[in-house]
Protein backbone atom coordinates (compact mmCIF):
# COMPACT_ATOMS: atom_id res chain seq x y z
CA UNK A 1 0.00 0.00 0.00
CA UNK A 2 1.38 3.39 -0.94
CA UNK A 3 0.86 6.36 1.29
CA UNK A 4 0.57 9.87 -0.11
CA UNK A 5 3.64 12.01 0.35
CA UNK A 6 3.27 14.49 3.16
CA UNK A 7 5.34 17.61 2.65
CA UNK A 8 6.60 19.26 5.78
CA UNK A 9 5.95 22.99 5.65
CA UNK A 10 9.39 23.68 7.10
CA UNK A 11 11.01 21.81 4.21
CA UNK A 12 8.87 23.60 1.61
CA UNK A 13 9.76 26.92 3.18
CA UNK A 14 13.47 26.12 2.84
CA UNK A 15 13.10 25.20 -0.85
CA UNK A 16 11.17 28.43 -1.49
CA UNK A 17 13.76 30.49 0.40
CA UNK A 18 16.55 28.82 -1.57
CA UNK A 19 14.82 29.66 -4.87
CA UNK A 20 14.39 33.30 -3.85
CA UNK A 21 18.10 33.59 -3.00
CA UNK A 22 19.38 31.79 -6.12
CA UNK A 23 17.76 33.33 -9.19
CA UNK A 24 20.37 32.10 -11.69
CA UNK A 25 21.16 28.56 -12.81
CA UNK A 26 24.16 27.41 -10.82
CA UNK A 27 25.43 25.43 -13.82
CA UNK A 28 25.16 27.77 -16.82
CA UNK A 29 24.14 31.16 -15.36
CA UNK A 30 20.79 31.42 -17.18
CA UNK A 31 17.63 32.43 -15.34
CA UNK A 32 16.72 29.57 -12.98
CA UNK A 33 13.27 28.01 -13.25
CA UNK A 34 13.60 25.15 -10.79
CA UNK A 35 15.17 24.05 -7.54
CA UNK A 36 16.59 20.54 -7.95
CA UNK A 37 17.39 17.99 -5.25
CA UNK A 38 20.87 16.65 -6.01
CA UNK A 39 20.14 13.45 -4.09
CA UNK A 40 16.49 12.69 -4.78
CA UNK A 41 14.23 12.68 -1.74
CA UNK A 42 13.14 9.17 -2.71
CA UNK A 43 16.78 8.13 -2.20
CA UNK A 44 17.20 9.75 1.18
CA UNK A 45 17.98 13.32 0.12
CA UNK A 46 16.63 16.22 2.13
CA UNK A 47 15.70 19.87 1.65
CA UNK A 48 18.91 21.27 3.14
CA UNK A 49 20.84 23.91 1.21
CA UNK A 50 23.64 21.39 0.58
CA UNK A 51 21.22 19.18 -1.37
CA UNK A 52 19.51 21.94 -3.38
CA UNK A 53 20.67 23.63 -6.55
CA UNK A 54 18.93 26.19 -8.76
CA UNK A 55 18.72 25.14 -12.40
CA UNK A 56 17.34 26.51 -15.65
CA UNK A 57 14.85 24.32 -17.53
CA UNK A 58 17.54 22.86 -19.85
CA UNK A 59 19.94 21.94 -17.04
CA UNK A 60 17.08 20.49 -14.98
CA UNK A 61 16.09 18.25 -17.91
CA UNK A 62 19.74 17.16 -18.16
CA UNK A 63 19.73 16.34 -14.44
CA UNK A 64 16.84 13.91 -15.02
CA UNK A 65 18.03 12.61 -18.41
CA UNK A 66 19.90 9.51 -19.48
CA UNK A 67 23.19 10.82 -18.06
CA UNK A 68 21.70 11.79 -14.71
CA UNK A 69 24.31 9.91 -12.68
CA UNK A 70 27.14 11.87 -14.29
CA UNK A 71 25.20 15.12 -14.00
CA UNK A 72 24.59 14.45 -10.29
CA UNK A 73 28.34 14.09 -9.81
CA UNK A 74 28.88 17.44 -11.54
CA UNK A 75 26.18 19.10 -9.40
CA UNK A 76 27.83 17.73 -6.26
CA UNK A 77 31.17 19.12 -7.43
CA UNK A 78 29.62 22.54 -8.05
CA UNK A 79 28.07 22.54 -4.59
CA UNK A 80 31.17 21.09 -2.93
CA UNK A 81 29.16 18.20 -1.47
CA UNK A 82 30.89 15.17 -2.95
CA UNK A 83 30.11 13.13 0.14
CA UNK A 84 26.35 13.12 -0.43
CA UNK A 85 24.80 9.70 -0.92
CA UNK A 86 23.02 8.86 -4.13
Amino acid sequence: MKFPKVKVKRDLANVKKYAENHELCQVCGALANDVHHIVFKSRGGDDSDNNLISLCRHCHQEAHGTDSREVRGELQRIKGTCGLRG
